[in-house]
């Protein structure tokens, strides 16, 4: 739980403006400028002894910028949405139903591929038109380009976007890989960056 929530707001030093009239109804102490905040006098009402469980692309985050780690994962705070919000997401499912008709009606993978984008396979909720039109083009091209490169991955593709988990002494790193192929029984891990 948090042990402290405090409201603040900005008095010029000219101009002045008053706080909104919503911090009055709050009932809350009020502090003055340069006023210590006080200790909390809240007590732990239970120990935790669960073991917690870590994504990996959570430990990525939080090596980057560990403020950033706490704003999204720990309070929650959640920016604007981008446009390009799903990109990655929406080019991996394509790649998933174009494997599937590849596999399913042994198709050629720029056939599969054409098929996929042809039905709506490519999705980005917060994008405009011309936006939207502009990724889907980019992620054509870029799975186009990957099919002629990588044929023979995506006739030999076992399974795309699965589900990994490391299980270590006092923790669990989980995540996703991009593609597992399966060449004559040989299963080989492909990760995308």
């Amino acid at each position: 739980g948090r042990d402290y929530l405090g409201i603040s707001y900005f008095q010029k030093m000219s101009n002045s403006r008053y706080p909104s009239p919503f911090v009055g109804n709050l009932d809350l102490p009020v502090l003055k400028s340069k006023t210590p905040i006080p200790d909390s006098n809240l007590e732990q009402t239970h120990i935790e002894d669960e073991i917690t469980t870590y994504a990996g692309n959570e430990i990525i985050e939080y090596n980057r910028c560990n403020y950033f780690y706490l704003l999204r994962k720990l309070w929650l705070y959640q920016s604007g949405f981008d446009q390009m919000l799903n990109f990655g997401k929406s080019l991996h499912h394509c790649l998933r139903k174009a494997s599937e008709m590849v596999k399913s009606q042994n198709i050629d993978p720029e056939i599969a591929i054409e098929k996929t984008f042809q039905g709506g396979g490519f999705h980005l909720p917060y994008a405009g038109e011309f936006a939207r039109e502009m990724a889907e083009d980019s992620a054509k091209k870029t799975l186009l380009k990957y099919a002629k490169e990588r044929k023979k991955d995506i006739l030999n593709v076992h399974e795309v976007e699965a589900r990994i988990e490391f299980p270590l002494e006092n923790a669990t790193v989980a995540g996703r890989i991009d593609v597992i192929l399966d060449d004559q029984g040989k299963r080989e891990v492909r990760d995308y960056k």
